[in-house]
């Protein structure tokens, strides 16, 4: 993607007053005003391309609007740093999103570039918004680990109108239509594996929890690979899938605990009265195995003599209460870390195209204490 405006002005500035020598370090750079008649731009952009060169570290903006070339130790540390940005779903304590951005920052130090760490809570637009202001702000390449999309998010995504030749790197949660390089996880294969791991313990009757929104719109594509692969398993094993056995929660984006529980709850109700239940249950991931564990047994059901429980990603809250549940272990720090290379390929014209690439997923076999 072509540098903004404000970021051309703000290159034009440090080229011809700063590199050039005109103006020493601790020297006032022109006025506004000046800037304005220089460069034939409007006062905004002027005052856009100053902030871009403070928020670097280049120059220093002062009260009254003036504006001095950093000090020599300052301008030596922090002359216009390569940068690269990263947008996290949501910036909370260290799980399976944050281990993607420990990956990007190990990463980025390996390359040589600073990292811009920006959070999307959740939101859709809030992510553009990050994006959009890493880009202004001179990052030479962005890491996203996308928010879940609906449908028309999808249909009308912004990141279709970030040129393919802007280094742009997806993690985890990408769609092909979205039209970048892309590390992805191979969801496939891990709803195919854990689903045989159950079989081969002697289930045969196995329930899969699917996730969406209120309005079915939600497009939350990990556990529809995992739903084909856990269905892939059950038909190499001679079992056709039933439909009831495919449990529906839609509170999983809603961050609601309370909305979450009274659908488990309402699950695991219906499960006690069916003839022929399921004997193992494939949770969302596991925070959900967990809380299905823990309302299980408060409604009298056994685990995991009488309903096993499997998860995914390999939650560091399962493991810090002692979860024994079987989980998937992507490395999903080495997932950053291949984000940023493939980054860094394109900056250097190694890579002209998007690519995808696809990380395994193991299953993990967890031994401690959760369960009886």
């Amino acid at each position: 993607m072509s540098k903004t405006l404000p970021d051309k002005i703000a290159s034009s500035i440090y080229t011809d007053y700063i590199e050039s020598g005109l103006i020493k370090c601790g020297g006032r750079l022109p006025t506004i005003r000046e800037l304005q008649r220089q460069y034939g731009r409007s006062n905004s952009i002027i005052v856009h391309a100053l902030g871009l060169l403070d928020s670097r570290g280049v120059i220093e903006k002062k009260s009254d609007g003036i504006c001095y070339v950093a000090s020599e130790a300052k301008l030596t540390e922090k002359r216009m740093p390569k940068m690269i940005g990263s947008v996290v779903p949501a910036m909370t304590e260290p799980n399976f999103v944050m281990r993607i951005h420990t990956g990007v920052e190990e990463a980025c130090r390996e390359f040589g570039y600073q990292v811009i760490s920006a959070s999307a809570n959740l939101s859709y637009e809030i992510e553009e918004q990050q994006v959009m202001r890493l880009i202004d702000v001179g990052c030479e390449a962005v890491i996203v680990t996308p928010v879940i999309r609906t449908r028309k998010q999808i249909k009308h995504d912004y990141l279709k109108s970030i040129p393919s030749t802007y280094p742009m790197v997806l993690v985890d949660v990408a769609y092909p239509e979205q039209k970048h390089t892309q590390v992805i996880l191979d969801n496939f294969n891990a709803g195919y594996d854990m689903t045989k791991l159950l079989l081969n313990e002697g289930h045969r009757k196995i329930a899969f929890m699917e996730s969406n929104s209120s309005d079915g719109n939600l497009m939350h594509r990990s556990n529809w690979e995992r739903c084909d692969g856990y269905l892939r398993a059950l038909r190499s094993a001679g079992i056709v899938p039933c439909p009831e056995d495919r449990w529906l929660i839609k509170a999983w984006y809603t961050q609601d605990e309370d909305l979450m529980n009274n659908e488990l709850i309402a699950l695991l109700r219906r499960w006690k009265e069916m003839p022929d239940r399921p004997t193992a249950i494939i949770a969302l991931e596991d925070f959900y195995a967990m809380q299905i564990i823990t309302l299980g047994r408060e409604l009298g059901i056994s685990v995991p003599d009488d309903l096993k429980v499997v998860g995914f990603d390999n939650l560091d809250l399962a493991n810090r209460l002692g979860a024994t549940f079987p989980t998937t272990n992507p490395d999903m720090a080495l997932a950053g870390k291949i984000a940023v290379s493939l980054a860094v390929q394109q900056l250097e014209g190694r890579i002209a195209d998007p690519t995808t690439y696809v990380l395994p997923v193991p299953i993990r076999v967890r031994t401690s204490a959760l369960d009886d």
